[in-house]
């Protein structure tokens, strides 16, 4: 009689165990083959990536690497409202298991090309508020990730959004380029820069958004002469490294 009642106390631990657990169980570990209804419950699953959980998530989808490319590049094409939210916070999570992910980055390259060229329709310029800010976004982390991937067929697209209304696009496209390094593209961003300072501002929030791309273009530029070896025109004196330290 006691060990029945040992055991029914066993049975009903053990059906307790299984029960708080049966939640992880539906993802599979690192090694499993998962379907594309998983990597995406996974990839939802991910969240703000403030909780331990959500971490352990997001790192799981970056150590599948390649075997979730195919997935995540459909991903980023099936939203229904082109200026949804949701669509901008997947995609800032999908970028970065592009290019921080390990494996044949040739699904990510293909996928992030079409994307940005999306994204660089003249529908996309023309929203208002949130919408045209989502836009923005998108065409910003687009471009960061080419630069990850530096590839030089790269350098047009990227050097054509050097004139994208929105000064967090140019910044990003120029990070990019100065990260694909290539001479003649110096000599365009050294032009393109010119004319930048040339532009008039309308108000002090475009006044404040120029001097702020003007900055990261010579810091861009900094960076092209370092990798081509370049000696730069003038070295900053001790007063300036302090304002530069400052800011």
């Amino acid at each position: 009689m006691l060990n029945k009642y040992i055991l029914s106390i066993f049975m009903v631990f053990t059906l307790m165990i299984a029960a708080c657990t049966s939640a992880d169980a539906q993802v599979p570990d690192n090694k499993a083959k998962m379907s594309k209804e998983q990597i995406l419950d996974l990839l939802h699953r991910v969240g703000d990536m403030r909780s331990e959980k959500e971490m352990q998530n997001f790192k799981r989808l970056l150590e599948m690497g390649e075997n979730v490319y195919p997935v995540l590049s459909e991903k980023l094409f099936d939203a229904g409202e082109p200026y949804s939210p949701a669509e901008e916070y997947f995609t800032n999570r999908i970028m970065i298991i592009f290019i921080e992910s390990k494996g044949d980055k040739t699904i990510p390259l293909k996928a992030v090309r079409k994307f940005i060229k999306k994204w660089t329709e003249p529908k996309t310029y023309t929203g208002e508020g949130w919408q045209r800010g989502t836009a923005e976004n998108m065409r910003s982390l687009a471009a960061r990730a080419l630069g990850e991937f530096s590839m030089k067929e790269d350098n047009a697209i990227l050097l054509s959004l050097l004139n994208d209304p929105c000064s967090g696009v140019q910044s990003a496209s120029l990070d990019a380029l100065a990260k694909i390094g290539d001479e003649k593209v110096l000599q365009e961003v050294e032009k393109w820069l010119v004319k930048r300072k040339a532009t008039e501002s309308q108000n002090k929030r475009e006044e404040q958004d120029k001097d702020w791309v003007i900055r990261n273009a010579e810091k861009a530029i900094e960076t092209f002469r370092a990798r081509l070896k370049k000696p730069t025109q003038t070295e900053p004196n001790g007063k300036e490294e302090m304002e530069m330290c400052r800011k």
